[in-house]
């Protein structure tokens, strides 16, 4: 009885030494990818928002205030 006990005690020992799952080397391989993707998803918005700001320079700069009184005014 306790040669099994002991045997057991030891298969348990070196089944937690065992490598990594597949499950768990796939999502490790990720992990990398969801960075990059992250990265280029956070650098398309700041560029999205950058031109946005930019159109809006551009606007200001070529309308003048006399050109908005005249559009508020109907001519």
């Amino acid at each position: 009885m306790l040669l099994l006990l002991a045997e057991a005690m030891r298969d348990v020992a070196v089944s937690s030494e065992t490598p990594v799952s597949g499950a768990h080397a796939a999502a490790r391989a990720l992990e990398p990818a969801l960075l990059h993707g992250g990265a280029w998803t956070a650098a398309a918005k700041w560029a999205s928002q950058a031109l946005s700001w930019i159109s809006w320079l551009i606007v200001a700069r070529v309308l003048t205030p006399e050109e908005g009184k005249e559009r508020k005014d109907g001519a």
